[in-house]
């Protein structure tokens, strides 16, 4: 575990990370030092709730290439968001419900955990937010205490995997009665079960495709170090049991109809994003995976109704649905 020294430097922090930390998409022994604006109380709370992946919480807002390009871009792409009423299902550390709230709309982010809350309201405070967005102090995620037809948008950002299977279509169903006629419920980065390597909690190929008791198992077998001591319920709280695009469609309500989507637009906007990350061979590969999903995104398009957008057959799940009108 990570641990921390903070230093006040004039009117700013600088936070040195020691021993492994996580971001950018890997681990990093050395550890990390950066600067931060936030207020040690801020920092101690983020530190608190994200440990070793607290310079990864921290890039969430402050690099554009992060949660920016992967989640703002694809919810812009859908709807406006100047004025619109937002529900941030699962807001965590409050990353997404910033960055939503700087473009203009007005957030209210609920999270199950107490220390995520405590840390989202006192980075909202830095950031000048405060009457943008709010974090009430609801911990009971399937009975909101919100009125039907409360939002005009409700976004689950990298939230889907970490709600316990089971419980999901409950979630979902609840949520949606929240959307006003209309509305759209927005659903990004969850890992696609229907890729055969698991990249967001295991890393490993195939065992998410085994029934879950078999795929905790393995993957406490062949990675002990990280996983010997997590039980099935923490597992499944990490993530290792993604979604798809069918799964999410037979949660929803029978209205429930995916929104338009230009999915050559989709597949672009992707492979723009990855291709900036990898070098040699890797960058090669994705190239060849680009030209290999360009007909798929073409055919997607053509014609209307329930077709699934590319973002559907993606190794994450970027997905929109829109609640009709009346």
């Amino acid at each position: 575990m990570a641990s921390i020294e903070i230093q006040d430097v004039g009117s700013r922090r600088k936070v040195r990370l020691m021993d492994p930390v996580f971001y950018n998409g890997s681990w990093h022994p050395e550890g990390i030092s950066f600067d931060s604006s936030y207020r040690r109380e801020t920092l101690e709370a983020l530190y608190a709730a994200k440990i070793d992946f607290l310079y990864d919480e921290i890039l969430r807002v402050d690099d554009d290439g992060y949660l920016r390009d992967q989640f703002i871009s694809f919810v812009r792409r859908q709807t406006s968001l100047k004025n619109k009423k937002i529900l941030d299902f699962g807001c965590g550390c409050g990353s997404s419900s910033i960055l939503l709230s700087r473009e203009g709309a007005i957030v209210t982010g609920v999270d199950p955990h107490e220390g995520n809350r405590r840390a989202a309201r006192l980075r909202i405070e830095d950031e000048g937010l405060g009457g943008l967005v709010d974090i009430p102090d609801v911990s009971v995620m399937d009975d909101l205490p919100f009125e039907e037809a409360s939002f005009d948008l409700i976004t689950l950002s990298a939230v889907l995997e970490h709600i316990h299977p089971q419980e999901r279509h409950s979630i979902l169903n609840h949520l949606w009665d929240r959307l006003q006629p209309g509305g759209m419920l927005i659903i990004t980065e969850t890992p696609n079960r229907i890729w055969p390597f698991d990249g967001h909690t295991t890393r490993l190929p195939f065992v998410h495709w085994l029934p879950l008791s078999m795929a905790c198992s393995s993957a406490r077998l062949i990675r002990p170090v990280e996983f010997r001591n997590k039980s099935t319920e923490r597992l499944i709280a990490d993530g290792i049991v993604g979604s798809t695009w069918r799964g999410v469609v037979r949660s929803l309500p029978n209205e429930a109809r995916p929104a338009p989507t230009d999915s050559v637009q989709e597949h672009h906007a992707y492979f723009e994003r990855i291709r900036g990350r990898k070098k040699g061979v890797t960058r090669a590969i994705v190239e060849a995976l680009s030209l290999l999903f360009l007909p798929c995104a073409y055919l997607m398009d053509r014609g209307a109704g329930n077709r699934p957008p590319i973002t559907a057959i993606l190794p994450y799940l970027n997905i929109a649905f829109k609640k009709p009108m009346g």
